[in-house]
């Protein structure tokens, strides 16, 4: 019996890596005054239709999608930011002037599995609406980058542009048409149809033949409106105060329908060929297309999980996450009565450490089982500790062992 193809098992020799990297999204999140928001994993298919874009590849090709017993039609999420705008609006919550929101979570898609994309992956995402200033589009980034530096995490490349507003947009869109019209011959299949549903995807494009003619295209940044100019100039602007290096890539649109204005991507060298981390932008139309009457700014961003962790491998860095050991190992010999030791076991949990035993035993035989463990200490419970009502403690370090009285023990258990 096998995984599914695109799947993969988390092993309790790589779970604490995630617990730890999850804490620290936490802590990042916290300190940005970002609040959790969990959504279903089972959507309706139309929203992911609605939102992102039935010409998009997500919806066309990649959406895990089947009917349910009532005939609708469901899928596995593929991405989280569509969820959050139905959870808020569905819940109310869109009134708040503003949600500053974070996710952490599984997303399905059916691409080919590769190094750091499965078909089920997990993101760790950022929305911040309501916000129209260029500080929460400066927030969604430095999250990011506050995130990789806690993790410890160099040498990345932010990558930014502007795909402007749905105004600027159509003079550009008019432009790149006319320089890609004469050379759609030489170019695939996908880009052709692009060309005629979406162009402005046909950026995306990861053919040879494709980049090469895209290279020399128009860039969009040159067909801005003035207020799309300003609002990029500001964000550049604040990103130099930050003091955080980016490169203008005219090439980012991002592969999502819903962007307008910022869009970045942050790329790392060390993963390959597939070397984005992390990417978003602004999406302020999205509300809108659920309901009319809502018009919400919003920016936000999705870390992909798995190439974090290969790239914290790589970069050798989970050499210094440590899981967690073993605290006490409890050995009981064999005929005496368990309750007493049970009871020492029971607050030693309380207390918030780990014990664990395998019952009663030959004490040689228990004493090998904890160093194959890597227990830190070993209370032994035999005969001449029962009638004295003690616990001996030996220090699996260097072997030293120390007799107690079980209250004494107990009451300087509670205390640490």
């Amino acid at each position: 019996m096998n995984s599914v193809k695109g799947t993969k098992d988390v092993l309790p020799n790589n779970s604490y890596i995630i617990k730890y990297v999850e804490s620290v999204v936490d802590e990042v999140a916290k300190s940005f005054y970002l609040k959790e928001i969990r959504t279903p994993i089972l959507e309706y298919s139309s929203l992911f239709k609605r939102a992102i874009g039935s010409d998009t590849d997500v919806v066309s090709k990649e959406m895990f999608e089947f009917d349910d017993r009532a005939g609708r039609t469901l899928c596995l999420r593929p991405e989280g930011t569509a969820g959050v705008v139905r959870a808020l609006i569905e819940s109310g919550l869109y009134r708040n002037k503003i949600n500053r929101l974070f996710y952490k979570g599984a997303m399905f898609r059916a691409e080919k599995p590769q190094k750091g994309r499965l078909r089920e992956f997990h993101q760790i995402g950022v929305e911040i609406v309501g916000d129209e200033s260029v500080y929460a589009d400066i927030d969604v980034i430095m999250f990011n980058i506050m995130l990789l530096d806690k993790l410890g995490i160099r040498d990345y490349e932010l990558r930014i542009n502007s795909v402007g507003c749905p105004e600027c947009r159509k003079s550009y869109l008019l432009k790149l048409k006319e320089y890609l019209s004469p050379h759609l011959v030489h170019m695939c299949d996908t880009c052709n149809k692009r060309f005629e549903t979406n162009v402005l995807r046909v950026l995306d494009c990861k053919e040879e033949k494709c980049r090469k003619i895209i290279s020399s295209v128009p860039t969009i940044i040159d067909s801005l409106c003035n207020n799309c100019k300003t609002n990029f100039n500001n964000v550049i602007s604040l990103l130099e105060i930050n003091k955080v290096n980016y490169k203008i890539d005219p090439m980012i649109v991002r592969g999502l329908d819903y962007y307008n204005n910022t869009v970045f991507e942050i790329h790392h060298s060390s993963l390959g060929a597939q070397s984005a981390i992390a990417g978003g932008g602004r999406y302020d139309g999205l509300f809108s297309q659920f309901d009319p009457k809502i018009n919400k700014f919003a920016v936000g961003s999705a870390i992909g999980f798995e190439r974090l962790l290969i790239l914290l491998e790589e970069l050798e860095l989970t050499k210094n996450i440590k899981d967690y050991s073993l605290d006490y190992y409890l050995v009981i010999q064999e005929g005496v009565n368990p309750e007493k030791p049970f009871e020492i076991m029971k607050n030693i949990r309380k207390a918030g450490m780990s014990i664990i035993t395998s019952g009663p035993d030959r004490i040689s035989k228990q004493l090998k089982d904890a160093d194959k463990l890597g227990a830190r200490f070993v209370l032994i419970f035999g005969e001449d500790e029962s009638k004295n009502n003690t616990i001996t403690l030996k220090d699996m370090s260097n072997g030293r062992q120390f007799t107690y009285l079980i209250d004494e023990f107990l009451s300087y258990i509670m205390r640490i």
